[in-house]
């Protein structure tokens, strides 16, 4: 696994984004987080930082989100993208996840474990 691919982290909740950046470092890939939506899209934005994959949260205050992805979608509409939502969420939220271009969809609370491996092979395959 390159040691080189790049994460962007779009969590608000705080303990989350520092668990997330320190299991994924670990694990060889460089992580960057943002705590809400709009921060999100101001690195990603930035012509010089490039992510191989950006994980957000569905439920965030302000911009959730789905509005992230589609903001994301209009600069690079090749962009992988993973949503992290809460089990709450319907088959109907899910559709509509899939429908604006989520790449995968990864139910709270998640194993870090099976994270790790669903992002290596995705990245993998990239």
């Amino acid at each position: 696994m390159d040691t080189e691919k790049k994460i962007l982290v779009i969590d608000d909740e705080e303990i989350v984004r520092e668990l997330l950046a320190e299991v994924l470092s670990e694990s060889g890939f460089q992580v960057i987080t943002a705590e809400n939506g709009l921060k999100g899209l101001d690195y990603f934005r930035q012509p010089d930082c490039r992510f191989d994959l950006v994980m957000v949260d569905m439920s965030m205050p302000g911009m959730d989100g789905l509005e992230v992805c589609r903001e994301m979608r209009e600069i690079n509409p090749a962009q992988k993208v993973m949503m992290a939502t809460g089990s709450y969420s319907s088959d109907d939220e899910l559709a509509e996840m899939k429908k604006n271009g989520i790449d995968h969809v990864i139910r709270k609370p998640f194993n870090l474990k099976e994270l790790v491996s669903l992002l290596r092979r995705e990245l993998d395959c990239s």
